[in-house]
Parts: structure tokens; C-alpha cells; sequence
């Protein structure tokens, strides 16, 4: 078995339309990985082919012999992690920017593992133009996020991506995976689960990483999944709760606060699906009657209301 100090894994399904740009932002690094191995899951199209022709990188090509699914494939990608130092999992439609694996190895060379760093940022349409910025100002460097508080944001939603993480696996494991029943949320969950099992969280302040938002993306077919789009998101932040020390009252106050803000998000979502679909629009309302408490639907509609009363109306085609 090969052993790398920096890999990065890219599980992919008929990417051939991105890949290539994937592969050569991990080329153009300043400090590029060792070892880029590519896990297919059955493609159909050519992205095989897109991986044998390239020659920027040290690429490994493992073919699945059936398709496991996204998080299946996924976990199977994190089995990579104890063949390096520094192990990036990277999705075969995004991209890093040029001193992205340098930056955040540096950050965490003093850090003992498991531990991980993350950037910031920018969302880029399928033709690779920024579309919308990082929501955080950037202020460069690095700094420690102490745990309680990054888990906090993740009960919220307030979630990492994938590609703009790097993990310091040391060469063993990783603690935890993704789980394959939460579609939606599953990468919020499973960076609370990580860093909850991690010696250190390192926060960059820059924007390094360009996430892909396109039609044929998972985060797009969700969203007509009643279960994956809606009702996930609750049971997400709940289990995310569960890993803070708030007890006693501050418990109760974020339990208070994550449905108001579950009812809120369930309302937005109620207003893009209305008028296209009004069935599904009252579907999002039974669950959320289900969830949560008549008094936190008011306050959730009323953060809504004031929301686009001051900003204008959240648009059904921004992230998460």
C-alpha cells in the first residue's frame, strides 16, 4: 500500500462534464497532493476516460464493481484517509484555489491528530463563475474555533463543505462517516460527529475552495424530496444538539431556538414551491405543524416577513 503525506479522494459518478477542472485545480496547487485517487461508482459516461488522459497529477483510478450510491461511495473514500498525513476529500464538480492544501497543511502542521482546517468559500455556476460569494468577510490567517462553538453553528445549519476541509488523519481512520439516510444534511452531521471526535478545529479566513451549483447536483434533486429536504433538517439539528454541553436552560433555549429557525427556513421553502406546486407547499406545512410548537411557526413566519421586509426575498436557487 501506498503511503502519501498529502491525498486527496474524489468520489465521483458520471462527472465527466467537471471533472477535468477538478483535477486541474488540484494540479495548480502550490503545493499539490502526492496522490489524487478517484473513486468511480459505475459511470456510464467518460469520466474514466477524463482520468486516464490526465497528466498534471499522480492520479489512481478505483472502479467500483457495482454503484454504491453518493454516501456509500463517499464512506468509501474516507477508507483513504489512513494512507496519509493530510487527507482532502474533494467532490467531482468543485474546485480549490491555488494555495488551498498549502495553506491549511500549514495551519495544521502544529496540530496533534485527528484534527481538521477549513476555508471559506465562493458558490460558481457550471460555467465556473462566482455567482455568490463567501456569506463571512474575509480576514486571512487562521485561528482555533473553540468546539461548542462550531457545533452550535452546525445545529444551525450553518455548515462547512466538503471540499473546503482538510483533514489531519495521521494516517489512521477517521472516527466517523457520512450517513446515507440523511441525503440533504448528511455532511452537516458529519462534520459536527468529526469535530466532536477531533483535537482541534482551525477556521481560515479566506476564500480557497469554489463549490459547483448546477441542476444535475445532488443538493438540487433533494429538493424535491419531501423526507430529505424538510424533515432531515430537524432531525440533523437535533442530533447536532446533542453533542453540545448546553443543559438546563440553555438547553431549552436552543432547543427553542432551532425550531424557530427550522420553522423559519420551512417557510422560505413554502414560498418558493407555492406556486408551482401547492400540494407540496402544504405537505412542508404538515411537517412542520408536526415538529414544532404553534408559538415557534409565529416567530419563525415573523423572522421571515421581517427578512424580506428589509433584504427582499430569498430565491429558490441560492444554496442551503
Amino acid at each position: 500500500m501506498n503511503v502519501s503525506e498529502v491525498l486527496s479522494a474524489i468520489p465521483v459518478y458520471n462527472g465527466e462534464r467537471f471533472l477535468g477542472s477538478t483535477l486541474e485545480s488540484l494540479a495548480h496547487q502550490t503545493r499539490p497532493p502526492d496522490t489524487v485517487v478517484v473513486i468511480d461508482d459505475g459511470s456510464t459516461d467518460g469520466t474514466c476516460d477524463v482520468v486516464n488522459e490526465f497528466r498534471g497529477l499522480r492520479c489512481e483510478l478505483i472502479r467500483n464493481e457495482r454503484n454504491l450510491g453518493l454516501f456509500p461511495n463517499l464512506n468509501h473514500a474516507l477508507k483513504y484517509a489512513e494512507r496519509s498525513e493530510y487527507f482532502h476529500l474533494l467532490l467531482a464538480d468543485d474546485c480549490v484555489r491555488p494555495f488551498f492544501l498549502e495553506r491549511l497543511a500549514g495551519a495544521l502542521q502544529e496540530a496533534p491528530p485527528p484534527s481538521f482546517a477549513y476555508c471559506h468559500y465562493d458558490w460558481i455556476d457550471a460555467e465556473g463563475r462566482v455567482i455568490q460569494a463567501a456569506s463571512r468577510p474575509n480576514r486571512g490567517g487562521f485561528s482555533p474555533v473553540n468546539r461548542e462553538t462550531f457545533l452550535t453553528r452546525q445545529s444551525l445549519l450553518e455548515t462547512i463543505s466538503v471540499g473546503s476541509v482538510l483533514i489531519r488523519s495521521g494516517r489512521r481512520p477517521l472516527p466517523v462517516v457520512f450517513r446515507a439516510d440523511m441525503p440533504h444534511v448528511a455532511d452537516c452531521v458529519f462534520f459536527a460527529e468529526l469535530a466532536a471526535a477531533c483535537q482541534q478545529v482551525i477556521e481560515g479566513g479566506d476564500s480557497l475552495c469554489e463549490i459547483r451549483r448546477h441542476a444535475e447536483n445532488a443538493t438540487q434533486r433533494n429538493r424535491r424530496n419531501l423526507n430529505a429536504w424538510v424533515a432531515d433538517e430537524f432531525l440533523a439539528m437535533q442530533r447536532i444538539s446533542r453533542l453540545l454541553s448546553k443543559r438546563g436552560w440553555r438547553g431549552r433555549m436552543h432547543g427553542h431556538r432551532i425550531q424557530c429557525l427550522f420553522a423559519a427556513r420551512s417557510r422560505v421553502k413554502q414560498q418558493w414551491t407555492r406556486k408551482e406546486d401547492p400540494d407540496f407547499a402544504a405537505q412542508i406545512g404538515v411537517v412542520v405543524a408536526r415538529e414544532t410548537a404553534w408559538y415557534h411557526r409565529l416567530l419563525g413566519s415573523m423572522a421571515v416577513f421581517l427578512r424580506d421586509m428589509v433584504v427582499g426575498k430569498n430565491l429558490p436557487d441560492q444554496p442551503r
